[in-house]
Formats: structure tokens, sequence, C-alpha cells
């Protein structure tokens, strides 16, 4: 009669223990069934509270991840000191969002190129608060709002978003020469 009983018991918690695991891989593959796409930018200024991880989004919808935060100089060959501080950033975008699911790497880049010429898709640092956490904002910007584009002497391994100075950063900005003129008088 025990010996029954022990047997449903390990039965129960061997049936349990499996359903957990397979709910666990069935989430698990959930994550990666969209197509990925990766894009890059570069930053000039500080990206203070940016790690990889933190949050892509495009016009406030969460569309993908930071996947690698360097300096250009480590990622790609370049003679300019200036240049190779700047700040690399990867991005991996989910294609479905974009509705770009399927289509292949130079096709996305030819995308990413329209975006960035005609309708000014720009990628911001944004910080999230007081938290001190940042995320990177894609958006399309009007041409007088816009600044130029900083030449790039390497062709990227991945579609290229130039970066937008955030509000935030142009206040910043703002402030600090105002500070300066008037300890200056």
């Amino acid at each position: 009669d025990n010996h029954a009983s022990y047997t449903r018991i390990g039965l129960t918690v061997v049936i349990g223990a499996v359903a957990i695991v397979g709910s666990l891989i069935y989430l698990g593959g959930m994550r990666g069934r969209g197509s990925e796409v990766v894009a890059e930018t570069y930053y000039d200024k500080p990206v203070s509270g940016l790690s990889v991880g933190s949050v892509v989004n495009f016009r406030g919808v969460k569309l993908g991840e930071v996947r690698e935060i360097s300096f250009v100089g480590n990622k790609y060959e370049v003679d300019d000191g200036l240049a190779s501080s700047r700040i690399y950033i990867k991005m991996a975008l989910d294609g479905r969002l974009l509705d770009v699911d399927g289509i292949t790497g130079e096709e996305f880049r030819q995308w990413v190129a329209e975006g960035v010429e005609k309708g000014g898709l720009r990628a911001s640092v944004v910080s999230s608060g007081i938290t001190g956490l940042s995320r990177i904002e894609l958006n399309y910007f009007a041409p007088e709002n816009l600044d130029p584009v900083p030449p790039i002497f390497w062709r990227p391994e991945s579609p290229y978003i130039p970066a937008k100075i955030s509000l935030f950063d142009n206040i910043s900005v703002a402030a600090t020469k105002v500070l300066n003129q008037i300890n200056r008088m």
C-alpha cells in the first residue's frame, strides 16, 4: 500500500518537473521567433546609463535592445584619433515590428539608408528619468531639425543610423553656455 503511494508521488513530481521544464523551453523559444535585424550608431557624447541590454524604442514602442557598446577604434580600423574615440552602439531590432521580416541584409541596409536620407531617421540616447538608466530612441525628424551627419571613414558591418543629440543634451549644452557667459561677466 505504501509502495503504491510512493509511486504516485514520484510520478506526480516527475510529471510536474517535465511540465515546468517544457514551459520554460516553450516560453524561451517564443522570445527568439521574430527575425532579428542589426543596426549600429556612433555617439560623440557620453552615454551614461546606457548598457548592454538597454531598451531600443522606435517612437516609444520597444523594438529591441542594445547588444554591444564599445569605442569605434576597438571595432574598426580607424586612423583618426577623434573618430576612434566615438562610442559604437550595436542594436538588435525585431524585424517583424519594423515590417522588414524576411528581407536580406543588403535590403535592410537599403531600407535604413532610405529612412535616414528621406525620412530623417536618427538614434538618440535618452535618459529614462531619475533612475539614471538610458535607452536608445529611434525616430524620424524634420529636415530643419537635423544636424549634419558626421562623416565616417570605415564601412560599417551593419546598417548605420546617425545619432541625434537628445533634447536633454541640447538643454544641458545651452545651460552650460549660459553659466559660462555669466561666469565671464
